[in-house]
């Protein structure tokens, strides 16, 4: 019997084992930088893997779209291992999941870092960042229902193009 390859160790049930390690950071906060912690078990080479890790990703967004924690978590993945596949990830959150509170709390856009030398490349991406999600926002079926969302991200953009200018 073959095992199936994920998250960097052949396992059979993969689904289970990194939902129980969420849960586990979850519960616990073992330290700070939880989120971060979890990062390590969705492999950026997602060739290697096929899409379990994305699909992984998108049953936890259909299935827990209301759920703050497991947004936060699976957002943070989502920044810091497949940010190029973040309007897909954002799109399915706000199909069904409009709530303001919940989203202005995602990570959509890496928070922080270590910088070297001049930071202004660093604005200008978060500022296209921002620009992207606001897209996506703006192609919501329903976009009386993103009025929030919207003033919200328009002020991220402001924030980044002040920055840039400093």
């Amino acid at each position: 019997m073959t095992g199936v390859q994920t998250c960097a160790l052949p396992i059979y049930n993969y689904n289970k084992i990194v939902k129980s390690l969420i849960d586990y950071f979850l519960k616990n906060n073992p330290y700070v930088f939880w989120e971060r912690a979890i990062n390590a078990f969705f492999p950026k080479n997602i060739d290697k893997y096929g899409n379990k890790p994305t699909a992984f990703l998108k049953n936890m967004i259909s299935d827990y779209s209301d759920n703050e924690k497991y947004m936060e978590v699976s957002f943070n993945i989502i920044s810091y291992v497949f940010p190029n596949k973040r309007d897909d990830f954002l799109h399915l959150f706000l199909t069904q999941n409009t709530d303001f509170k919940l989203f202005e709390n995602l990570e959509l856009v890496k928070r922080g870092g270590v910088f070297t030398g001049s930071r202004i490349p660093y604005f200008e991406n978060d500022k296209i960042s921002w620009q992207k999600v606001l897209s996506v926002i703006e192609k919501m079926p329903n976009r009386l229902d993103f009025i929030e969302h919207k003033d919200f991200v328009n002020q991220q953009i402001g924030r980044a193009s002040c920055r840039e200018r400093v």
